[in-house]
């Protein structure tokens, strides 16, 4: 059973517009796309992605038959 089945019934009077106007979004998608490669570059999460395909593809050729 869920935490919010226990104390849903409790709370059916809350207004949910607080919610709704609390949230913030950016909707500048290309600009987080470009954020999120530059930080994937500079924290050098590139190289280990390059290095787990070699050594992926390598276990794998040598994994096979035929």
């Amino acid at each position: 059973m869920s935490h919010w089945a226990t104390i849903g019934p409790d709370l059916w009077h809350l207004s949910t517009d607080g919610l709704v106007l609390a949230q913030n979004t950016d909707a500048d998608l290309v600009a987080q796309a470009q954020q999120a490669w530059k930080t994937f570059i500079e924290t050098g999460q590139v190289w280990a992605f390059l290095i787990g395909l070699i050594i992926g593809y390598a276990f794998r050729t040598f994994t096979t038959y035929g």
